[in-house]
């Protein structure tokens, strides 16, 4: 038996907890859906500049894209997609994470992608169109960091 400030107390934690669950599964569902909705446009081709799946896509038109059929809005260029969000360690990557390299390897951010879960991530190459690639020795010797914008 509780009085009725330790009673209130009680129920403002089980809200607080409630909502922090809700919210963690409500983040699980939209990285679900953005990731079921990038590997639709698997084999799509890839087009400088391209910007739909009828076209075909670069790296950041297939990632804004895939976000803007899930109601998140991107800057248009990968550079400008680095700059919005919350940075993330690699060790905390999350599904629906954004992935950022530097092919040219000066560092700066040339290429993105969306992580997947279990070290892969899916992006369009300019060599494959949009696939699923393993976070293997050359994409960890380019990445530059990661955004979590959701």
């Amino acid at each position: 038996i509780v009085g009725p400030i330790t009673g209130n107390q009680l129920n403002s934690l089980y809200a607080t907890k409630v909502s922090q669950k809700s919210n963690t599964q409500s983040r699980q569902e939209k990285a679900n859906a953005i990731i079921a909705t990038g590997k639709k446009y698997i084999g799509v081709s890839y087009l400088w500049g391209g910007t739909s799946p009828g076209t075909g896509f670069d790296c950041s038109g297939y990632v804004q894209y895939v976000f803007a059929q899930n109601g998140i809005s991107l800057p248009r260029v990968s550079r400008d997609q680095y700059s919005v969000g919350a940075s993330v360690d690699f060790n905390n990557l999350q599904p629906g994470d954004l992935v950022f390299f530097s092919i040219a390897g000066n560092g700066k951010v040339d290429h993105d992608g969306i992580y997947i879960g279990n070290g892969q991530f899916i992006n369009s190459s300019s060599s494959k169109g949009v696939t699923i690639y393993n976070f293997g020795p050359y994409w960890k010797l380019v990445y530059v960091g990661a955004k979590r914008v959701f």
